[in-house]
């Protein structure tokens, strides 16, 4: 096998409260897969993570549109999540931002196309020893979304780039993610079958979780 470089991609929307925009809010999704076979075959990723990965060019639109907030919002579209989280923990252990700003929280979604329409998962919950306000917050805002539950996925605590910050850098976390499902990690996982409805009121909830999160 061969070495290859991967890059973890970034943009910043700088807040514009004087003292409140040196802090963080780090919005997370990974956008590597698992290739190809020998024959040919594609593995499409379009829920993992097509949809997260599209999910942060949607919020970065809604921000373009909402205008500055007071808080800093940093978008990280991660690499090598599917080697091993790699990419997270390359920032998260040597992070580097720009004029003194520092991270404030973490918000990572992950496969948000697919499954029951008016549920989906998140860790850390009030049983995760990681839990916080945070988890709160999306709570909080849920049901203006139309999500009538929301499960656990602490069982996926190591499975994605939120780990990475909340170990390396000490800050809160929020893993929003709507599960496995039978295409995961198969050629079968394609447009066609991802709820865009679903993954529209993801991001608006996370939307909502920023808005809120610039209380002083």
């Amino acid at each position: 096998l061969e070495d290859a470089v991967m890059e973890n991609v970034v943009g910043i929307w700088p807040g514009s409260d004087p003292k409140l925009k040196k802090e963080v809010i780090i919005l997370s999704a990974h956008y590597d897969h698992v290739g190809h076979r020998p024959d040919g075959t594609v593995f499409n990723g379009a829920d993992d993570n097509g949809s997260g990965t599209c999910g942060l060019l949607a919020i970065a639109d809604a921000l373009a549109e909402y205008g500055p907030m007071r808080r800093t919002v940093m978008l990280m579209w991660v690499s090598a999540e599917e080697k091993g989280l790699l990419g997270s923990e390359a920032w998260t252990k040597d992070p580097y931002l720009p004029d003194g700003l520092v991270p404030l929280c973490n918000v990572n979604i992950d496969m948000i196309g697919r499954n029951a329409s008016d549920e989906f998962l998140i860790t850390p919950t009030k049983n995760h020893e990681a839990y916080s306000a945070l988890t709160q917050v999306a709570e909080a805002n849920m049901k203006k979304e139309g999500f009538k539950k929301v499960g656990s996925a602490d069982a996926y605590w190591r499975r994605s780039d939120h780990a990475n910050f909340s170990e390396h850098l000490g800050i809160p976390v929020a893993f929003l993610f709507c599960d496995v499902h039978e295409d995961y990690h198969k050629a079968t996982d394609t447009p066609d079958k991802i709820d865009y409805d679903k993954m529209r009121r993801i991001c608006r909830l996370v939307v909502r979780m920023l808005e809120d999160l610039q209380i002083d």
